[in-house]
């Protein structure tokens, strides 16, 4: 990875909000990048926001410390702005948000093959897609108390079918390809989730130690080979969005 510090990516529902903020908090501790499809002072209990909240907050009251963060939204800039990106700079903030104008579902593409590593909290279809969209493209996952809950997803039919549909959805903005048809999807799955030496800890049923999963994490995302689709996507409709992303994660990364 060219850039000095990993890239994290957190990914999950909202069933585990506390636990998202202490990983968050965690990652700022050790001083990395968060990425998430959420923003700080969002409220509720999603993990990609409560996430941005923990290292956010954290650095605002420890001395010296800084939130590196990237927020990649599925929405417009704010009214009466034609930017892609907002930047925020601080003594405690060095925050870029991704305005991306695209669906949540194409979002989560971008959630999946950006990171240098991905930990996954308990969710739904969403994030299975995000952890496919991981795997497609070689990084890494680490599972913290979501092993068992999202393998038991894949008995259900209905949960694989609304995977896939936000696997075609993303297709309509990136060329995916047809390794990500349904059978590979639940191969893939089934591939990746019977991995034990990718969860926290084997079992998977790691309840809240954060430090432990981000240090675990931060471990696989170091030794893990490169692969060159592991990166920003860019988006279609912004021709140069990918170097641009490439020169505001300088920003935030110094």
């Amino acid at each position: 990875m060219p850039h000095s510090r990993v890239i994290v990516g957190v990914v999950g529902g909202h069933s585990q909000p506390t636990l998202a903020e202490h990983i968050g908090k965690e990652i700022a501790d050790k001083d990395q990048i968060l990425l998430t499809g959420g923003r700080p002072g969002a409220g509720g209990a999603e993990a990609k926001d409560r996430a941005m909240d923990g290292a956010v907050n954290f650095a605002s009251n420890k001395a010296g410390k800084v939130a590196r963060i990237i927020s990649v939204l599925p929405e417009n800039p704010p009214t009466g702005r034609d930017v892609l990106w907002s930047l925020e700079i601080s003594a405690q903030r060095r925050a870029v948000s991704i305005h991306t104008r695209l669906s949540s579902h194409q979002r989560d593409f971008i959630n999946g093959v950006t990171p240098d590593v991905l930990i996954t909290l308990r969710g739904g279809p969403g994030t299975l897609a995000e952890i496919v969209f991981a795997a497609f493209t070689g990084v890494p996952v680490v599972f913290v108390d979501s092993f068992d809950q999202l393998r038991a997803k894949l008995d259900d039919a209905g949960r694989l079918e609304a995977v896939q549909k936000i696997i075609d959805e993303a297709r309509q903005e990136y060329p995916i390809g047809g390794a990500l048809e349904t059978a590979s999807v639940v191969t893939g799955l089934q591939s990746l989730l019977a991995k034990p030496g990718l969860t926290v800890p084997p079992t998977g049923n790691l309840a809240d130690d954060a430090e432990k999963t981000v240090s675990l994490a931060l471990a696989h995302a170091k030794s893990s080979a490169t692969s060159a689709l592991n990166k920003f996507p860019g988006i279609k409709s912004y021709p140069n969005s990918a170097q641009e992303f490439e020169r505001l994660l300088g920003i935030v990364d110094a």
